[in-house]
């Protein structure tokens, strides 16, 4: 009831700077905030075009802008109205969206009045709530909390963590990402060591904590959490100063032989499963090719004996058949191929990151294709042989062919999707916004 809480606060403003902070509160539910709602990309469209009830479209300096937008809000905010009144859906992401509204307009509120104490009493509001909400990842609060008290951002904790050693030791990425937003201090706060003489690039070497590398639901949840880990180690590695990947910490280690010694076990444990992958799918691969080698020399029909030509070859479904067993040869050799490059592999950590993702999405997707030209040649086989030209034959053996290519999907393609998801969709770093925060 977020509502009623800038209700209350409002009318009695010393409640906001009670002990401990009502700012603590927002910390412990992320999904208060639009960084803790997790929405499919139809759920994300219709979050984003919902108009916002604390929205202030009049700030504009376009005296245009000022005659037009608000009858244009009037009519996004009555279409809006009128679509959620006939999609129960629409009704609840508005509603969801009004209290993602509530709440940064609360903690907005709650920021500006601690800010108007003195600098200690300040920052000491500041302290736990902008410790909290960088191990729990609301991004919302830990960019107003900066954005309003800057000097807070040096505030370190005992073992001389900063939020963002906090955010690369827990790899909370949506505050890692505020680094971008701060142009004079990111090389100071990135390279200063903690207690345990660890720099940033050390921290991003160490094995991220149990429940975050268990996030990830998959039949290859070892190969992704060790790629995730390896996209995090690269990223920090780019933004440090180069001086810092040989600095040691008082283990005498250097991020590099942190990240190497953190990560042998699931180095161990990505290699069984590529290995195990690649000999299954490389000898259906292999049954595949032996099956179509076949198929091509002794083509269906026959041949005539005195010209050696198939007895089909003027028909359109045997040419189908020709195009279809080549097809299929050829990617049941390049998914064979790709497998044993897998089983030959050296297996450094380094392989993880995108050689070995990158040609376990090739196998895949080739054999995926070979399955389905094998099919494909399949059904104009038994079509030349037994059809008599009869369509419903036809239509029967495709069919019957959709099924197994049908299986192939449902029980491989989530591997697949999320590989090529972690391997080449838009990296998880970044700037948030255009905010400047130092």
């Amino acid at each position: 009831m977020y509502d009623i809480a800038l209700d209350l606060l409002q009318r009695y403003p010393k409640l906001a700077l009670g002990e401990p902070s009502p700012l603590v509160a927002f910390t412990v539910n992320r999904s208060a905030f639009p960084s803790g709602t997790c929405y499919n990309f139809w759920q994300r469209l219709i979050y984003s075009s919902i108009p916002g009830k604390f929205e202030d479209h009049d700030q504009t300096s376009m005296n245009w802008a000022k005659i037009f937008i608000p009858g244009w809000r009037k009519l996004h905010i009555s279409v809006t109205e009128f679509a959620g009144n006939l999609v129960p859906q629409i009704r609840r992401i508005k509603g969801t969206k009004l209290l993602h509204d509530q709440a940064i307009h609360l903690v907005k509120w709650l920021c500006s009045e601690i800010v108007q104490l003195d600098s200690s009493k300040a920052s000491s509001l500041f302290e736990n709530s902008l410790q909290f909400a960088t191990l729990v990842g609301i991004p919302e609060v830990v960019e107003e909390i900066i954005g309003s008290f800057s000097s807070i951002v040096r505030h370190k904790n005992e073992l001389d963590h900063s939020i963002f050693h906090l955010a690369i030791l827990n790899r909370k990425e949506n505050i890692y990402n505020l680094i971008y937003q701060i142009e004079g201090l990111r090389q100071v706060l990135l390279s200063s060591p903690d207690t345990m003489k660890n720099n940033c690039l050390h921290l991003a070497g160490y094995l991220a904590p149990w429940p975050k590398l268990n996030i990830r639901e998959s039949a290859a949840g070892a190969v992704l959490q060790l790629q995730r880990e390896l996209q995090w180690f690269k990223e920090v590695e780019n933004i440090t100063l180069p001086q810092d990947k040989e600095v040691e910490n008082s283990g005498k280690k250097t991020p590099a032989m942190v990240f190497v010694e953190s990560h042998e076990e699931l180095v161990k444990e990505g290699e069984e499963w590529m290995k195990d992958t690649a000999n299954s799918c490389i000898i259906v691969a292999t049954l595949i090719v032996t099956i179509l080698f076949a198929a091509a020399i002794t083509v269906p029909g026959g041949s005539n004996g005195n010209t050696g030509l198939p007895n089909f070859s003027e028909r359109k479904a045997f040419k189908i058949f020709a195009i279809s067993d080549a097809l299929a040869l050829f990617s049941s050799t390049t998914s064979m191929l790709m497998f044993l490059s897998i089983l030959t592999s050296r297996y450094a950590e380094e392989d993880f990151l995108y050689a070995l993702p990158k040609r376990l999405i090739i196998g895949l997707v080739t054999l995926f294709l070979s399955i389905i030209f094998m099919m494909a040649a399949f059904g104009t086989t038994v079509y030349l042989v037994y059809g008599n030209d009869t369509t419903w034959i036809l239509e029967v053996l495709i069919g019957l062919a959709c099924l197994p290519v049908g299986l192939f999907v449902f029980l491989q393609f989530p591997l697949l999707w999320d590989m090529i998801k972690s391997t080449y969709f838009p990296s998880i770093f970044g700037k948030r916004s255009d905010r400047i925060l130092l």
